[in-house]
């Protein structure tokens, strides 16, 4: 095993969950008892687990999340991604699709979206912009804008834990 078959993986694993079609999809949310109001998107292939473990709140302005994404091999955790933001729901779907654009084309951009993206007619634009961007390293910051203003954002940072 080495960083190239997690970062395979990595991708395998968010098609196989949030990002994934209800009913093909392979992976499956779980509850964690001593996490209360955590949401766990977990997915295994192997000796490789996946789970994405976020929290919401609806409290103020937006949707506020912070989570982390970590990737074990033989249970030992071999990479982490953490993220903070929010967004409203008007730009959920947006943002899925940005994600999907990378996911499914294998492309690493700080595991987010491409440099730029919009589906039409929405009047909706997403961005992504590194800071650093190797899969061993990497940090940087989404957002979604409508006209000028910024209506959504994401700050992530993530490393290689080999």
């Amino acid at each position: 095993m080495d960083i190239k078959d997690v970062e395979a993986f990595f991708f395998e694993a968010s098609l196989n969950t949030y990002l994934g079609e209800p009913g093909t999809r392979k992976g499956e949310t779980i509850s964690i008892s001593h996490l209360p109001q955590a949401k766990c998107w977990e997915y295994s292939n192997g000796l490789f687990l996946y789970r994405d473990i976020y929290y919401v709140s609806s409290w103020g302005k937006g949707e506020k999340t912070g989570g982390q994404t970590v990737i074990w091999f033989a249970n030992v955790p071999v990479w982490i991604m953490q993220y903070r933001g929010q967004y409203p729901d008007r730009a959920i779907s947006l943002l899925r699709w940005a994600l999907l654009i990378n996911m499914k084309s294998k492309t690493f951009k700080g595991g987010r979206g491409p440099d730029e993206c919009t589906v039409s007619g929405s009047g909706l634009i997403y961005r992504n912009a590194t800071t650093r961007n190797e899969f061993t390293d990497f940090e940087g910051r989404e957002e979604i804008v409508e006209g000028e203003l910024v209506i959504g954002e994401h700050s992530y940072a993530g490393l290689s834990l080999l």
